[in-house]
């Protein structure tokens, strides 16, 4: 197993102010993101159930509202690779924009690097897209 990190980064039509309290909340993942049909939170422990049947058990670990940065673990997914440490930020990207900033790093074998990359890329893409689309018809 080899680390595997992936960005994906995009700038979107919300601002920070605004875009920054739905990620910074941790719960309500049901509400923006397409593919989350349910989410929980109890403690520091958050529970999501994809469409189609898949569970994310995720662990938050900080929300640094002064950088805008959301850090969590998916410990458990219906992927083949271990644990996801992921990081969220929001930037100002000025005149009313944010720059939505995706990190993630996992153990990752290498005849699956190439599907975890390209998944992770697509989904992280499709999540930052989701945020745009919730504030704006929220607006």
């Amino acid at each position: 197993m080899k680390k595997m990190m992936i960005e994906v980064k995009k700038t979107i039509a919300v601002a920070p102010d605004k875009v920054w309290p739905t990620i910074a909340s941790g719960t309500g993942v049901n509400k923006w993101f397409p593919v989350i049909e349910t989410c929980r939170v109890e403690g520091d422990q958050r529970y999501c159930t994809m469409m189609g049947g898949g569970e994310l058990v995720e662990t938050l670990i900080k929300t640094d509202h002064k950088n805008r940065s959301f850090i969590y673990c998916v410990d458990k997914h219906p992927l083949p690779w271990g644990p996801v440490d992921s990081k969220i930020t929001v930037n100002d990207a000025g005149m009313g924009k944010s720059e939505i900033v995706w990190h993630a790093s996992f153990d990752c074998a290498e005849e699956t690097r190439a599907q975890a990359k390209s998944m992770l890329e697509g989904l992280y893409g499709q999540g930052i897209d989701a945020l745009e689309n919730y504030h704006n018809m929220a607006a």
